[in-house]
Protein backbone atom coordinates (compact mmCIF):
# COMPACT_ATOMS: atom_id res chain seq x y z
CA UNK A 1 0.00 0.00 0.00
CA UNK A 2 2.94 2.50 0.43
CA UNK A 3 4.69 2.09 -3.13
CA UNK A 4 4.99 5.00 -4.80
CA UNK A 5 3.78 6.93 -1.65
CA UNK A 6 5.67 10.27 -0.31
CA UNK A 7 7.10 10.22 2.89
CA UNK A 8 8.91 12.67 4.82
CA UNK A 9 10.99 10.95 7.26
CA UNK A 10 13.67 11.45 10.15
CA UNK A 11 16.00 9.12 10.70
CA UNK A 12 18.83 8.39 13.72
CA UNK A 13 21.85 7.27 12.24
CA UNK A 14 23.46 4.02 13.22
CA UNK A 15 27.56 5.12 12.36
CA UNK A 16 28.75 8.21 12.31
CA UNK A 17 29.88 7.72 8.42
CA UNK A 18 26.16 7.34 7.06
CA UNK A 19 25.22 10.13 5.59
CA UNK A 20 21.82 10.65 3.49
CA UNK A 21 22.40 11.78 0.04
CA UNK A 22 19.80 11.90 -3.02
CA UNK A 23 20.04 8.38 -4.44
CA UNK A 24 20.79 6.65 -1.42
CA UNK A 25 18.83 3.60 -0.55
CA UNK A 26 18.37 2.34 3.29
CA UNK A 27 15.96 0.39 4.85
CA UNK A 28 14.50 1.62 8.23
CA UNK A 29 12.50 0.92 11.15
CA UNK A 30 10.37 3.64 12.40
CA UNK A 31 6.69 4.46 13.06
CA UNK A 32 4.26 6.06 10.53
CA UNK A 33 2.09 8.77 11.02
CA UNK A 34 -1.06 9.81 8.31
CA UNK A 35 -0.27 13.17 7.25
CA UNK A 36 -4.19 14.57 6.46
CA UNK A 37 -3.04 18.63 6.17
CA UNK A 38 -5.85 19.19 8.61
CA UNK A 39 -4.18 19.07 12.31
CA UNK A 40 -3.99 22.57 12.33
CA UNK A 41 0.19 22.94 11.91
CA UNK A 42 1.95 24.87 9.60
CA UNK A 43 4.47 21.88 8.67
CA UNK A 44 1.63 19.32 8.08
CA UNK A 45 -0.29 21.74 5.72
CA UNK A 46 3.06 22.68 3.85
CA UNK A 47 3.59 18.44 3.65
CA UNK A 48 0.14 17.85 2.13
CA UNK A 49 0.58 20.97 -0.21
CA UNK A 50 3.88 18.58 -1.13
CA UNK A 51 2.25 15.51 -1.54
CA UNK A 52 3.47 13.63 1.04
CA UNK A 53 1.04 11.26 2.89
CA UNK A 54 3.16 10.09 5.86
CA UNK A 55 5.64 10.96 8.33
CA UNK A 56 8.15 8.43 9.33
CA UNK A 57 9.50 9.28 12.55
CA UNK A 58 10.95 8.03 15.47
CA UNK A 59 13.43 6.28 13.09
CA UNK A 60 16.87 4.50 12.84
CA UNK A 61 18.75 3.48 9.82
CA UNK A 62 19.50 -0.40 10.30
CA UNK A 63 21.43 -1.09 6.35
CA UNK A 64 22.02 1.04 3.55
CA UNK A 65 20.60 -0.87 0.89
CA UNK A 66 22.42 1.18 -1.73
CA UNK A 67 24.80 3.84 -2.56
CA UNK A 68 23.84 7.55 -4.12
CA UNK A 69 24.92 7.71 -7.57
CA UNK A 70 28.91 8.54 -7.90
CA UNK A 71 27.94 11.94 -9.20
CA UNK A 72 25.51 12.60 -6.40
CA UNK A 73 28.60 11.40 -3.88
CA UNK A 74 31.18 13.78 -6.48
CA UNK A 75 29.46 16.43 -5.40
CA UNK A 76 29.27 16.32 -1.73
CA UNK A 77 32.89 15.58 -1.80
CA UNK A 78 33.69 18.79 -3.52
CA UNK A 79 31.11 20.54 -1.27
CA UNK A 80 33.02 19.34 1.74
CA UNK A 81 36.25 20.74 0.37
CA UNK A 82 34.59 24.20 -0.68
CA UNK A 83 33.34 23.86 2.95
CA UNK A 84 36.84 23.49 4.16
CA UNK A 85 38.83 25.94 2.05
CA UNK A 86 36.02 28.70 3.01
CA UNK A 87 36.84 27.89 6.33
CA UNK A 88 40.42 28.18 6.15
CA UNK A 89 42.39 30.32 8.54
CA UNK A 90 39.46 31.27 10.33
CA UNK A 91 40.15 31.98 14.07
CA UNK A 92 37.43 31.34 16.79
CA UNK A 93 36.50 35.30 16.34
CA UNK A 94 35.95 34.80 12.86
CA UNK A 95 34.28 31.60 13.05
CA UNK A 96 30.62 32.74 12.67
CA UNK A 97 31.02 35.17 9.86
CA UNK A 98 33.10 32.34 8.04
CA UNK A 99 30.29 30.06 8.72
CA UNK A 100 27.65 32.81 7.71
CA UNK A 101 30.09 33.29 4.28
CA UNK A 102 29.57 29.60 4.06
CA UNK A 103 25.55 29.37 4.39
CA UNK A 104 25.65 32.20 1.70
CA UNK A 105 27.88 30.90 -1.02
CA UNK A 106 27.16 27.04 -0.14
CA UNK A 107 23.19 26.91 1.08
CA UNK A 108 24.29 25.56 4.28
CA UNK A 109 21.60 27.47 6.29
CA UNK A 110 22.81 25.29 9.72
CA UNK A 111 26.13 26.69 9.89
CA UNK A 112 24.28 29.76 11.21
CA UNK A 113 23.63 30.36 14.30
CA UNK A 114 20.10 30.02 15.75
CA UNK A 115 19.67 33.72 16.64
CA UNK A 116 21.07 35.13 13.43
CA UNK A 117 18.85 32.82 11.48
CA UNK A 118 15.84 34.36 13.40
CA UNK A 119 17.18 37.98 12.51
CA UNK A 120 17.36 37.66 8.88
CA UNK A 121 14.15 35.91 8.43
CA UNK A 122 12.42 39.05 10.84
CA UNK A 123 14.66 41.39 8.23
CA UNK A 124 13.13 39.63 5.40
CA UNK A 125 16.90 38.78 4.23
CA UNK A 126 16.92 35.01 4.41
CA UNK A 127 16.61 34.17 0.96
CA UNK A 128 20.55 35.21 1.20
CA UNK A 129 21.45 32.09 2.27
CA UNK A 130 19.23 29.48 -0.07
CA UNK A 131 20.55 29.00 -3.02
CA UNK A 132 18.59 30.44 -5.19
CA UNK A 133 18.15 32.99 -8.50
CA UNK A 134 20.06 35.59 -6.85
CA UNK A 135 23.16 33.42 -5.90
CA UNK A 136 23.00 31.43 -9.36
CA UNK A 137 22.92 35.00 -11.34
CA UNK A 138 25.40 36.29 -9.00
CA UNK A 139 27.93 33.50 -9.86
CA UNK A 140 26.38 33.48 -13.45
CA UNK A 141 28.09 36.88 -14.05
CA UNK A 142 30.97 36.07 -12.46
CA UNK A 143 31.65 33.70 -14.96
CA UNK A 144 30.33 36.02 -18.23
CA UNK A 145 32.77 38.31 -16.92
CA UNK A 146 36.15 35.68 -16.58
CA UNK A 147 34.74 33.95 -19.54
CA UNK A 148 35.40 37.07 -21.86
CA UNK A 149 39.00 36.17 -21.82
CA UNK A 150 38.65 32.77 -23.77
CA UNK A 151 39.67 32.36 -27.04
CA UNK A 152 37.33 31.06 -29.35
CA UNK A 153 33.38 31.23 -30.88
CA UNK A 154 30.58 32.02 -28.57
CA UNK A 155 29.15 29.18 -28.68
CA UNK A 156 31.95 28.08 -26.49
CA UNK A 157 31.73 30.26 -23.89
CA UNK A 158 28.09 29.68 -23.65
CA UNK A 159 28.63 25.75 -23.05
CA UNK A 160 31.44 26.54 -20.75
CA UNK A 161 28.96 29.06 -19.03
CA UNK A 162 26.73 26.25 -18.50
CA UNK A 163 28.43 23.40 -17.56
CA UNK A 164 30.15 25.40 -14.73
CA UNK A 165 27.00 26.53 -13.31
CA UNK A 166 25.11 23.21 -13.57
CA UNK A 167 28.20 22.43 -11.53
CA UNK A 168 28.12 24.90 -9.03
CA UNK A 169 23.72 24.44 -8.66
CA UNK A 170 24.62 20.71 -7.91
CA UNK A 171 27.74 21.43 -5.88
CA UNK A 172 25.70 23.15 -3.83
CA UNK A 173 22.52 20.81 -3.11
CA UNK A 174 20.88 21.14 -6.37
CA UNK A 175 17.71 23.17 -4.59
CA UNK A 176 15.09 23.23 -6.61
CA UNK A 177 15.26 27.57 -6.88
CA UNK A 178 18.62 26.64 -7.93
CA UNK A 179 17.87 24.75 -10.89
CA UNK A 180 14.97 26.68 -11.74
CA UNK A 181 17.15 29.72 -11.84
CA UNK A 182 19.91 27.64 -13.78
CA UNK A 183 17.12 26.52 -16.51
CA UNK A 184 16.08 30.05 -17.17
CA UNK A 185 19.55 31.21 -17.53
CA UNK A 186 20.35 28.28 -20.09
CA UNK A 187 17.05 29.52 -22.49
CA UNK A 188 18.38 32.92 -22.27
CA UNK A 189 22.12 32.22 -23.38
CA UNK A 190 20.46 29.45 -25.62
CA UNK A 191 18.21 31.75 -27.32
CA UNK A 192 21.20 34.74 -27.47
CA UNK A 193 23.15 32.22 -28.83
CA UNK A 194 20.70 30.68 -31.50
CA UNK A 195 20.54 34.35 -32.69
CA UNK A 196 16.54 34.75 -31.51
CA UNK A 197 15.17 38.15 -30.15
CA UNK A 198 14.36 36.96 -26.75
CA UNK A 199 14.63 38.90 -23.60
CA UNK A 200 14.50 38.17 -19.44
CA UNK A 201 10.81 37.26 -19.57
CA UNK A 202 10.48 35.25 -22.24
CA UNK A 203 13.22 33.06 -20.60
CA UNK A 204 11.75 32.81 -18.14
CA UNK A 205 8.07 31.93 -19.18
CA UNK A 206 10.04 29.09 -21.37
CA UNK A 207 11.53 28.39 -18.03
CA UNK A 208 8.33 27.75 -16.01
CA UNK A 209 6.55 25.79 -19.12
CA UNK A 210 9.67 23.35 -19.55
CA UNK A 211 9.96 23.24 -15.36
CA UNK A 212 6.01 22.47 -14.87
CA UNK A 213 5.95 20.02 -18.14
CA UNK A 214 8.97 18.06 -16.10
CA UNK A 215 7.00 18.31 -12.56
CA UNK A 216 3.51 19.70 -12.82
CA UNK A 217 3.08 18.99 -8.92
CA UNK A 218 5.64 21.72 -8.80
CA UNK A 219 2.83 24.39 -9.48
CA UNK A 220 1.59 24.30 -5.80
CA UNK A 221 5.32 24.39 -4.49
CA UNK A 222 5.54 27.52 -2.48
CA UNK A 223 9.31 28.02 -3.71
CA UNK A 224 8.00 28.29 -7.38
CA UNK A 225 5.40 30.65 -7.30
CA UNK A 226 7.36 32.74 -4.91
CA UNK A 227 10.62 32.76 -7.37
CA UNK A 228 8.68 33.28 -10.43
CA UNK A 229 6.47 35.93 -8.98
CA UNK A 230 9.32 38.18 -7.65
CA UNK A 231 11.37 37.45 -11.16
CA UNK A 232 8.37 38.51 -13.55
CA UNK A 233 7.60 41.14 -10.97
CA UNK A 234 11.15 42.43 -11.30
CA UNK A 235 11.31 41.95 -14.86
CA UNK A 236 8.27 44.09 -15.20
CA UNK A 237 7.52 46.63 -12.65
CA UNK A 238 11.46 46.77 -11.04
CA UNK A 239 12.92 48.12 -14.38
CA UNK A 240 10.21 51.02 -14.75
CA UNK A 241 9.74 51.87 -11.44
CA UNK A 242 13.90 52.22 -11.08
CA UNK A 243 13.74 54.87 -14.39
CA UNK A 244 10.53 56.94 -12.26
CA UNK A 245 12.68 56.43 -8.94
CA UNK A 246 15.88 57.65 -10.97
CA UNK A 247 14.25 61.02 -12.37
CA UNK A 248 12.74 61.55 -9.12
CA UNK A 249 15.94 61.26 -7.07
CA UNK A 250 18.30 62.88 -9.35
CA UNK A 251 20.03 65.40 -7.99
CA UNK A 252 20.62 68.88 -9.74
CA UNK A 253 17.77 67.64 -12.10
CA UNK A 254 18.56 70.95 -14.10
CA UNK A 255 22.41 69.84 -15.11
CA UNK A 256 23.74 67.10 -17.77
CA UNK A 257 26.37 64.61 -16.94
CA UNK A 258 29.34 66.77 -18.66
CA UNK A 259 28.01 69.62 -16.71
CA UNK A 260 28.80 68.27 -13.25
CA UNK A 261 31.87 68.17 -11.05
CA UNK A 262 33.47 65.51 -9.77
CA UNK A 263 31.73 65.21 -6.34
CA UNK A 264 28.38 66.01 -7.89
CA UNK A 265 28.77 63.16 -10.57
CA UNK A 266 29.68 60.46 -7.52
CA UNK A 267 26.53 61.63 -6.29
CA UNK A 268 24.51 61.61 -9.30
CA UNK A 269 25.94 58.63 -9.80
CA UNK A 270 25.53 57.19 -5.85
CA UNK A 271 21.50 58.42 -6.44
CA UNK A 272 20.97 56.59 -9.68
CA UNK A 273 22.41 52.91 -8.17
CA UNK A 274 19.90 53.53 -4.61
CA UNK A 275 17.15 54.81 -7.20
CA UNK A 276 17.67 51.19 -9.32
CA UNK A 277 18.43 49.25 -6.29
CA UNK A 278 15.23 50.54 -4.58
CA UNK A 279 12.86 49.73 -7.29
CA UNK A 280 13.96 46.35 -8.09
CA UNK A 281 13.81 45.69 -4.28
CA UNK A 282 9.75 47.31 -3.95
CA UNK A 283 8.95 45.35 -7.04
CA UNK A 284 10.34 41.99 -5.24
CA UNK A 285 9.53 42.27 -1.77
CA UNK A 286 5.61 43.45 -2.55
CA UNK A 287 5.22 40.07 -4.97
CA UNK A 288 6.68 38.20 -2.58
CA UNK A 289 4.72 39.85 0.42
CA UNK A 290 1.55 37.43 0.92
CA UNK A 291 3.69 33.98 0.03
CA UNK A 292 6.16 35.47 2.98
CA UNK A 293 3.64 36.51 5.53
CA UNK A 294 1.92 32.86 4.81
CA UNK A 295 5.35 31.01 5.05
CA UNK A 296 7.00 32.83 8.18
CA UNK A 297 4.34 34.97 9.53
CA UNK A 298 6.44 38.08 9.23
CA UNK A 299 5.58 40.83 6.94
CA UNK A 300 9.08 43.37 6.48
CA UNK A 301 8.16 46.53 4.50
CA UNK A 302 11.89 47.57 6.17
CA UNK A 303 13.33 44.62 3.87
CA UNK A 304 12.76 47.00 1.18
CA UNK A 305 15.69 49.87 2.09
CA UNK A 306 18.08 46.84 3.77
CA UNK A 307 17.82 44.66 0.99
CA UNK A 308 19.51 47.60 -1.52
CA UNK A 309 22.33 47.19 0.61
CA UNK A 310 22.79 43.47 1.57
CA UNK A 311 22.04 42.69 -2.16
CA UNK A 312 25.19 44.75 -3.08
CA UNK A 313 27.15 43.18 -0.28
CA UNK A 314 26.43 39.95 -1.04
CA UNK A 315 27.25 40.26 -4.29
CA UNK A 316 30.52 41.72 -3.56
CA UNK A 317 31.00 38.64 -0.22
CA UNK A 318 29.91 35.63 -3.10
CA UNK A 319 32.29 37.05 -5.56
CA UNK A 320 34.63 37.32 -3.15
CA UNK A 321 34.60 33.42 -1.53
CA UNK A 322 34.70 32.36 -5.06
CA UNK A 323 37.92 34.44 -6.45
CA UNK A 324 39.53 33.57 -2.77
CA UNK A 325 38.90 29.58 -4.02
CA UNK A 326 42.30 29.33 -5.45
CA UNK A 327 43.80 31.20 -3.63
CA UNK A 328 43.00 30.57 -0.13
CA UNK A 329 43.98 27.08 -1.50
CA UNK A 330 47.66 27.94 -1.87
CA UNK A 331 47.28 29.16 1.79
CA UNK A 332 46.77 33.12 0.66
CA UNK A 333 43.56 34.11 3.23
CA UNK A 334 43.16 37.83 2.47
CA UNK A 335 40.15 37.60 0.06
CA UNK A 336 38.45 35.39 2.11
CA UNK A 337 38.98 37.27 5.35
CA UNK A 338 37.33 40.06 3.14
CA UNK A 339 34.48 38.25 2.40
CA UNK A 340 34.14 37.62 6.11
CA UNK A 341 34.18 41.15 6.95
CA UNK A 342 31.60 41.61 4.05
CA UNK A 343 29.42 38.81 5.79
CA UNK A 344 29.94 40.51 8.98
CA UNK A 345 28.43 44.01 8.06
CA UNK A 346 25.66 42.89 6.83
CA UNK A 347 24.94 40.83 9.70
CA UNK A 348 25.53 44.15 12.03
CA UNK A 349 23.21 46.08 9.57
CA UNK A 350 20.45 43.61 9.96
CA UNK A 351 21.29 43.33 13.95
CA UNK A 352 20.31 47.18 14.09
CA UNK A 353 17.70 47.26 11.20
CA UNK A 354 15.67 44.68 12.61
CA UNK A 355 15.15 46.99 15.88
CA UNK A 356 13.73 50.04 13.89
CA UNK A 357 10.59 50.43 15.17
CA UNK A 358 7.44 49.76 12.41
CA UNK A 359 9.78 48.23 9.93
CA UNK A 360 9.32 44.75 10.77
CA UNK A 361 6.49 42.87 12.47
CA UNK A 362 4.74 39.92 12.52
CA UNK A 363 1.78 38.85 10.59
CA UNK A 364 -0.80 36.03 9.26
CA UNK A 365 -2.99 35.96 5.84
CA UNK A 366 -5.51 33.94 6.93
CA UNK A 367 -7.96 32.85 4.31
CA UNK A 368 -11.12 31.71 5.69
CA UNK A 369 -13.25 31.84 2.59
CA UNK A 370 -11.69 28.87 1.07
CA UNK A 371 -12.78 25.13 0.88
CA UNK A 372 -11.61 22.90 3.00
Amino acid sequence: DLVGKRLYFRLKKNAEKDFLLRGAVFSARGVLYPVTGKSGSGFDEFLASKGVHYHFLRGIVLHREAEAPRWIRLCRRWNEGLEKTLLAGAEDEDETRANLLVAMLLGKKSAIPAERKKQFVVAGAMHLFAISGLHVGIVAALLVFLLLFLPGPKWVETWVLLVLLFVYVEVTGGAPSARRAFVMIAFWRGAHHLGRKGGAFPALVAAAVFTLAWDPRQLWDRGFQLSYSVVASIILFGGPLSEKLQAWLRPWPSLTDEELVAWRKAATLSARWFANGLGISISATLAGAPLTVDAFGVFSPGGIFLNVFLVLMAMGAIWLGVIGLPFSAWGIDFIHEAAWWVVSCMDGLVAVGIFVPGLFFHASCPVSWLPE
